[in-house]
């Protein structure tokens, strides 16, 4: 005999074979697709009202409206004592019901005087039972009661009988037993199925306390499943919405209190699946089975685990046998039963990363249903096949689950570990970090076997020993990278700020002058300084004034340092040459009317140069004379020769004295 316990359900008005407690979830909707009967008719005797309004608007489309139909039946009463009278309502559907399949008629108002009155059902096909045809009570936490028909042949209608008591001996009253009939139907596989517990039942020897529990969505709260003797069996079994579609999974959540229980033991705890009427298991498995060592361990502190069986044949129904053998008395817990569709199936899995990167994890699920990502509080972080973490600077597990879609149950959460490996250490950049454009500043750091790096080659480089060269004004951001010898790399940076240096033109103004001599030199940037390569060649004043000291050549540079402190500098050669140094002629007398050829009288350089040019003029540096050969005038005349080599030049003169020819002699003839 199969015992069961409601939650807050009288049953003491049935006589029926079978009591299945129905829990209406509250958010999950979707069921399997349920197909409707939509002929009625009826017999017996007794009143029926509203037949038309059991038949199904279609065969997947309930009557139109609420307004069930009524079957009232008065039994007969004599001297002798009454008879009992039935009446029925035919349900039936536009073909044959599937095979090991349950027709659910929903039902209300049942009145039943005493155990002589009753309510039952039967399977038809026709006008003929089927064989095997049986039947069970089903009320639902919300209170709908519902009448499960079956067969083991075949069927098309389901028949809902109505008996009245008859009277007793002496006149006793007969009994009216009465009852609304709403429609009736049975589910097919639909993939939309969110897979509820609509009920649970047990039986065997033994007790199922609070079973309702197991299927309330509370993890905190659990049925208790406890064997009464040595060797007794008890069952708890749990009942879905409909058949199951391919790959879907039962969770289940257990727990035990503190033990010592081997996988061995275990394997007295069957799993069984089953699928419609049929009392064969489609599939079969136990506890030990299905649990890892490691989750033995954690089962046998009296934590609640979580395990995921996967029957591999349609199923709408589940039980957890327990056989108590020596060894195995202990109290069965479960906290919850859910079928789910299939667990994920990771494509991507565990990484190993280093600290302060991101990882991305990948798990596909079935078609018609998402992959939803947890921490490990539970949270939930992301619905979707892959997953991208945060930064990690620890090693973190995560979670992932699929469900169907609008469905709020869901898979198994499978972990998938992210292995973070740390950085390693490496000390901050030390030097100087402001320089100018055109110079170099050396950095350093104290973690060994690192690399320099720069953001923009284009404004500093840097070299292999931490040397920066300034290229162009701004900022750039100069690495030293140390990799570890888990293969992570970790860096270490500072800003370098590159001042721009002042504008500083060329330098203008002459650049040769002789030995002794000065030049003027400039330039357009004012504030600068004037300094020399040479001061023993050439001196330079603050004005810019060179005198040349030496023959030779000098560098002059003009300076100039700007409001960032970067200096700029223009530059110039500076040729110093040797001053020639013309001895004086002696004077020369000629007689008047005689010429002289200036040219042979030019001076030897007393420095010992000759390779300049003579220039002789009638004035000091006056202009050329057309010739060097010249005729002067009776008296004295003074010429003047300029010698000039390399730009410089040196002046002399002589004095031509032209004296008066003497008179001529005059030879007097005397011809006489």
């Amino acid at each position: 005999m199969l015992l069961f316990r409601l939650k807050n359900i009288s049953i003491s008005c049935f006589c029926l074979l079978l009591t299945l407690v129905f829990v209406v979830g509250g958010g999950d909707v979707a069921k399997g697709q349920k197909m409707y009967a939509t002929q009625s008719s009826q017999s017996g005797t007794g009143t029926i009202t509203g037949l038309a309004n059991v038949r199904g608007a279609s065969t997947t489309t309930p009557p139109a409206g609420s307004t069930p139909a009524n079957i009232t039946v008065t039994g007969t009463t004599g001297a002798l004592g009454g008879s009992a009278v039935s009446a029925y309502i035919n349900l039936q559907f536009a073909s044959n019901v599937p095979l090991n399949t349950v027709v659910f008629i929903k039902v209300s108002a049942i009145t039943l005087p005493s155990i002589a009155s009753s309510i039952s059902a039967a399977a038809y096909n026709n006008t003929t039972i089927a064989a095997g045809s049986a039947f069970y009570e089903l009320v639902a936490g919300d209170g709908t009661q519902y009448i499960g028909v079956y067969a083991t042949g075949t069927f098309n209608t389901a028949r809902l009988i109505v008996t009245g008591g008859g009277g007793g001996l002496l006149g006793a009253p007969a009994e009216t037993a009465s009852a609304n009939v709403f429609y009736a139907y049975y589910n097919t596989s639909n993939i939309a199925d969110c897979g509820l517990s609509l009920g649970t039942s047990w039986s065997g020897n033994g007790t199922v306390s609070n079973s309702l529990n197991a299927i309330d969505g509370n993890m905190s709260t659990f049925s208790n499943i406890t064997p009464s003797v040595l060797l007794s069996t008890v069952e708890q079994s749990f009942h879905f919405s409909g058949p199951s579609v391919t790959n879907d999974e039962v969770k289940a959540t257990l727990s035990i209190p503190p033990s010592a229980l081997s996988l061995g033991l275990l394997s007295n705890i069957a799993v069984n699946a089953y699928n419609g009427s049929s009392t064969t298991p489609v599939w079969s498995s136990n506890l030990g089975a299905v649990l890892s060592l490691d989750l033995l361990g954690l089962f046998n502190t009296g934590a609640p685990i979580t395990v995921s069986v996967k029957p591999t044949l349609p199923f709408d129904r589940l039980s957890i046998n327990y056989a108590a053998v020596l060894g195995l008395l202990v109290t069965l817990r479960v906290h919850e039963v859910q079928r789910t569709t299939a667990s994920p199936v990771f494509t991507v899995q565990n990484l190993t990363i280093c600290a302060n990167n991101t990882a991305t994890l990948i798990a596909t699920a079935p078609a018609g249903n998402v992959t939803k990502w947890y921490d490990a509080a539970g949270t939930l972080l992301f619905t979707g096949n892959s997953f991208t973490t945060p930064a990690l600077s620890t090693t973190t597990t995560y979670y992932a689950a699929t469900a169907k879609n609008s469905c709020s149950g869901e898979s198994l959460r499978l972990p998938a570990v992210v292995t973070v490996n740390p950085l390693p250490t490496v000390a901050a950049i030390t030097g100087t970090t402001t320089l100018c454009v055109g110079s170099t500043t050396p950095l350093a750091n104290a973690t060994a076997g690192g690399t320099w790096g720069t953001s923009d080659p284009l404004k500093a480089t840097v070299s292999t020993s931490g040397v920066v060269s300034a290229i162009a004004s701004g900022t750039v951001t100069i690495t030293y990278t140390v990799t570890g010898a888990n293969g992570c790399t970790n860096t270490a940076s500072a800003l370098v700020t590159i001042n721009a240096l002042p504008v500083v033109p060329s330098i203008t103004g002459t650049t040769t002058l002789c030995m002794g001599g000065n030049t003027t030199l400039s330039n357009a940037t004012p504030g600068g300084t004037w300094v020399t390569s040479d001061p023993l060649k050439a001196t330079v004043s603050a004005g810019g004034v060179v005198s040349g000291i030496a023959i030779g050549t000098a560098t002059i540079t003009y300076t100039v340092t700007g409001a960032n402190g970067c200096v700029n500098s223009a530059s110039t050669p500076v040729t110093i040459n040797l001053q020639p140094s013309l001895p004086a002629i002696s004077a020369r007398s000629i007689c008047l009317g005689q010429t002289v050829n200036l040219s042979t009288l030019n001076p030897a350089d007393a420095n010992g140069s000759t390779a300049g040019s003579y220039v002789w003029s009638a004035t000091a540096g006056g202009t050329a004379l057309p010739s060097t050969t010249v005729t002067p005038p009776l008296g004295n005349t003074t010429y003047y020769v300029r010698y000039t080599i390399n730009g410089c030049f040196s002046d002399s003169n002589v004095l031509v004295v032209v004296h008066p020819k003497p008179p001529t002699p005059h030879v007097t003839l005397n011809l006489n």
